[in-house]
């Protein structure tokens, strides 16, 4: 029995719009942190892709991504995605951006998601 509102506590962001690609790199839009006191970043992919999700950090939007430390993800970065999968990353570093970015080895349906919790000000759904 769930008896606590989790929909008013997160905001989930696409980092990697949903999309069919073949064999390729997505690279995410950044995503800011900024009010939350905790990220995880995922990646759903379909029945027939295979790749990695990589976690990357910066300082700005646009530019200075890096791949996020081991220390700063809860899991183990650049993990592995399968088919009909979602696979999740916790980030716990000190950098405001973070987003996703999948390589494929075979193509097939994926998204990315930036999953933001614990506002700093509460109440976060839109409707």
């Amino acid at each position: 029995m769930s008896a606590k509102d989790l929909k008013n506590n997160i905001s989930i962001t696409p980092s990697v719009v949903a999309q069919v690609l073949g064999i390729a790199t997505a690279t995410g839009t950044g995503i800011s942190t900024k009010g939350f006191d905790s990220a995880t970043i995922t990646a759903s992919v379909g029945a027939l892709a295979v790749g990695t999700l990589t976690v990357e950090e910066s300082d700005t939007l646009g530019s200075g991504y890096t791949t996020a430390a081991a220390a700063d993800i809860i899991g183990t970065n650049v993990a592995s995605v399968v088919q009909s999968s979602v696979i999740s990353l916790g980030y716990i570093g000190s950098k405001e951006f973070v987003r996703a970015v999948i390589i494929l080895t075979t193509g097939d349906s994926i998204t990315g998601d930036v999953i933001l919790g614990n506002p700093q000000i509460a109440k976060t759904g839109a409707n």
